[in-house]
């Protein structure tokens, strides 16, 4: 039996929408359900990026534009709603922007159970609807989802599914943070544009210099690649989290608002300047 998503009008099959209710919960749902609609007929894969989307549960929808829209990626096992405050001035701007929340922090996480790809092939999809819909669309990301949101961006470049630009806060690559190694970076990319890089100065041992900022600007070639200083890694995030990842990251110097609120206005800068070029950043 096949059940009608909404918004998009299109008939998903039942295990879908199972799997959808499933995904909230476990990690291992999401990458099922994300590997479906992965293999779904192009004409369904809008209301496939809108399921992937809502899944979640607890991912963050700001602003109402509709000529701009920004699908940021959060850091690893960290809570959409933390970059709230960093997000919400960028929003008031002028800027839609979709925090997915696209696992749960549970033990299966931290053995593997979804990795930066699977992130980076939910996104794309995520993605994909939006553009479909007629914005000029953002890519971006923190710490791992920096990385996550590189992979997506050269998955998207491959299918042909253009975006506007890619903004990376403080992006790691590498998978295990014990044994740092690049993959995301190990090869140069040329997205047809110039991505946003900001990285911390203070980042500490949550961005070994093995894997940081300073190598996805290498791989880009050409980029807009700032670094703040006094910054620390989990500065950009407000509440617990930001509290967590600044006593775990460590190394941080300078006023988790104050950081906030420059990296905010290098995001709000580049999209605008970016929308307002027919040939991107």
């Amino acid at each position: 039996m096949d059940r009608q998503n909404g918004s998009s009008g299109i008939d998903l099959p039942e295990r879908l929408i199972s799997l959808c209710r499933c995904a909230m919960l476990r990690p291992i749902c999401m990458r099922r359900l994300i590997h479906s609609v992965q293999h779904m007929p192009l004409s369904s894969l809008i209301a496939g990026g809108e399921l992937i989307r809502a899944a979640g549960g607890d991912g963050v929808e700001l602003g109402t534009s509709r000529s701009r829209h920004l699908v940021f990626l959060p850091g690893f096992l960290t809570p959409a709603g933390a970059y709230r405050e960093l997000l919400e001035p960028v929003a008031h701007a002028g800027t839609a922007i979709t925090v997915p929340q696209l696992y749960r922090p549970t033990p299966s996480v931290l053995r593997g159970s979804f990795t930066a790809r699977d992130e980076a092939i939910a996104a794309a999809l995520i993605v994909g609807s939006i553009a479909a819909t007629g914005p000029a669309v953002f890519l971006g990301g923190h710490s791992r989802g920096g990385q996550a949101a590189w992979l997506a961006a050269e998955q998207l470049q491959h299918e042909g599914i253009r975006i506007s630009g890619l903004v990376l806060i403080d992006p790691v690559d590498g998978g295990n943070p014990r044994v740092p190694e690049r993959f995301a970076t190990a090869r140069s990319t040329d997205f047809g544009f110039d991505p946003l890089i900001v990285g911390a100065a203070n980042a500490g041992r949550c961005a070994p210099e093995a894997v940081n900022h300073e190598w996805f600007a290498r791989a880009a070639g050409s980029s807009r690649h700032v670094v703040i200083d006094g910054m620390g890694h989990g500065d950009v995030l407000d509440g617990i989290a930001g509290y967590v990842a600044r006593r775990l990251c460590r190394g941080s110097s300078l006023d988790p608002r104050v950081a906030r609120e420059r990296v905010a206005e290098l995001i709000e800068g580049y999209v605008k300047g970016a929308s307002a070029s027919p040939d991107g950043p």
